[in-house]
């Protein structure tokens, strides 16, 4: 009978616990993006710091696309066509997964998770634009490295 009692009170606890609706947000948490913005549109500084820490982390969308040598065909069999998206970068022979992101003035630090031919290792990568238009070339260079262009600048490919 003791038992029952016992089983009966840590069961009542269990789902009082359970039951308990998560604690609302306060005011100043439900209102801290609206409050980022200025009452005239104009976005403030909290309002860029929120935007920065949204996109932390991925590649820039200006190093995003299909970039190959800029002799090259930009054919999937190209050994030196890249494909970038916000998350990862794709080799003819290896993958990237990007671990980290961060922007270095107008270039991009990006740290990734590398696996290709059976192995995986981390690698560092400096992205940087150079020119405009159809003369505009990406440079990918080692990120520990002085900036400067890459021996082998890539051209946009068409989508």
């Amino acid at each position: 009978m003791k038992f029952a009692s016992v089983f009966t009170a840590a069961t009542m606890i269990a789902v009082a616990a359970c039951s308990q609706s998560p604690e609302e947000p306060t005011d100043a948490q439900a209102t801290g993006v609206e409050e980022a913005i200025a009452h005239d549109g104009e976005p403030t500084e909290q309002h860029a710091e929120i935007q920065s820490l949204e996109t932390q982390g991925a590649i820039p969308a200006k190093f995003h696309g299909v970039w190959d040598y800029e002799m090259g065909t930009c054919a999937l069999e190209s050994d030196l066509r890249v494909e970038i998206s916000g998350s990862e970068m794709i080799f003819y022979e290896s993958y990237g997964k990007v671990s980290g992101a961060r922007e270095d003035g107008e270039d991009a630090i990006v740290d990734m998770a590398m696996e290709g031919e059976g192995e995986t290792w981390v690698q560092s990568y400096r992205l940087s634009l150079a020119g405009s238009g159809s003369d505009q070339r990406l440079h990918i260079t080692e990120a520990t490295e002085q900036k400067g262009p890459s021996d082998l600048p890539r051209k946009s490919c068409p989508a």
